[in-house]
């Protein structure tokens, strides 16, 4: 069978002239079959096949969440997940999660003991390097623009939120949630995937942008320039 012929263009995650092939924004291993109808764009080889172990960790990381409950959608990708490793070739993905899984003793609110439950090591490099390559390519498939590499995607899941002294807290409350909150929601599958976005008008390139997993799991993503956040 003849290779496919890609034509060559610049890439919208990576900004580089290369071949580009069809992309899915997010990752279609976040949806368990039968795939709803996903956002495309085109980006280079290297970008597309070469971010599928981050793809993966992310999906992982959300489908176990204890927030997502019984979402039967996550508890699909845990299936197929734990399926996986079955195969042969999946030796080390087997391994390497086994090795990230250990036990915490968890508790209420109110400081009652809940016994002890599974948790897992977040590879927060892989989160974070999936997050800015969803917002970059859904930043372009929304404006027809590539985000300058002179900007970089700012990162918050729900947990470096909680981290932040109660002024910080509410300031990313009010001046950043609640004015996505007159946003029209774009839905991507029934209870998989939701977000709500603003861009600043005139050509700018700073962005908020909120996502939400299988209705429970949230971040916040910002484009700023890389020289703010030094």
């Amino acid at each position: 069978m003849a290779k496919k012929k890609l034509e060559v263009g610049i890439c919208p995650i990576c900004g580089k002239t290369a071949e580009l092939d069809t992309d899915h924004i997010p990752p279609k291993c976040l949806f368990p079959k039968p795939r709803p109808e996903l956002t495309t764009i085109k980006a280079c080889v290297k970008c597309n096949r070469g971010s599928s172990k981050d793809d993966e960790h992310l999906r992982n990381v959300i489908s176990m969440r204890q927030e997502v409950g019984t979402n039967e959608y996550a508890m699909k990708n845990n299936a197929a997940m734990f399926r996986s490793f079955e195969y042969p070739e999946a030796k080390g993905l087997k391994r390497a999660f086994l090795k990230s899984v250990f036990e915490v003793e968890m508790s209420s609110p109110a400081g009652l003991y809940l016994g002890k439950r599974l948790a897992f090591t977040v590879e927060r490099k892989r989160i974070h390097r999936s997050m800015e390559k969803l917002t970059r390519g859904l930043f372009y498939h929304h404006t027809n623009r590539i985000l300058p590499r002179e900007f970089t995607v700012w990162v918050l899941a729900d947990e470096d939120v909680a981290g932040f002294d109660a002024e910080s807290r509410s300031k990313i409350h009010s001046q950043f949630l609640l004015p996505l909150t007159s946003q029209p929601a774009i839905v991507i599958g029934e209870k998989q995937f939701h977000y709500r976005f603003a861009i600043a008008a005139d050509g700018e390139n700073y962005s908020t942008w909120a996502y939400s997993f299988f209705e429970s799991v949230p971040f916040l993503c910002m484009t700023v320039p890389k020289d703010s956040l030094d």
